[in-house]
């Protein structure tokens, strides 16, 4: 688009990941049904969630008024972005969060920081958040995301995407 790589605009490394899915089946559908499944995926995230801390039928209500935000379902008419695929993987990191799982804790951050240049951020915020919390093991659980999500922003802005941009500049000449 506009001459530059994808890659030169977002750093929506994911695609990578979508795309031998994609390859099987070459239809706009099937990345309908990539945000369908986490959206959905989510929804049952916050259902587990609900439900552990609260009761069964408190679980039930959480996941209807997911359901219901418009911010949730309307993320499904409309135009695919990788953003939609959010999701389940942000409710994943909590979940594990909460659940003290280090290492799919971890995998969830990096897939989520994979999703889009400025959801590394969101890393940062769970670290924030932890360090703050009155849980063990601060500084793992707070610096290890604050560590990870700051080097992914840092590295998308200031060293790929410039230097993808600078690379199809370079072409187009």
């Amino acid at each position: 688009l506009f001459g530059m790589s994808f890659l030169g605009n977002h750093s929506n490394y994911i695609a990578f990941l979508i795309a031998p899915i994609y390859a099987l089946f070459p239809h706009p559908l099937t990345l309908v049904m990539l945000k369908v499944l986490s959206s959905v995926t989510g929804g049952f995230i916050l259902y587990r969630i609900a439900k552990e801390k609260l009761s069964g039928l408190w679980g039930n209500i959480f996941m209807l008024m997911f359901f219901l935000l418009p911010a949730n379902y309307l993320i499904i008419p409309h135009e695919f972005d990788f953003e939609s695929l959010a999701v389940a993987p942000l409710l994943l990191m909590y979940y594990f969060m909460q659940k003290r799982r280090f290492v799919p804790f971890i995998i969830s951050a990096v897939i989520v920081a994979s999703m889009k240049e400025n959801l590394p951020l969101v890393l940062v915020a769970f670290g924030i958040y932890e360090i703050f919390s009155e849980k063990n093991e601060k500084w793992k659980w707070g610096g290890v995301p604050i560590l990870i999500g700051t080097a992914v922003f840092c590295l998308n802005f200031f060293v790929i995407i410039p230097s993808i941009r600078q690379a199809f500049a370079s072409v187009g000449n």
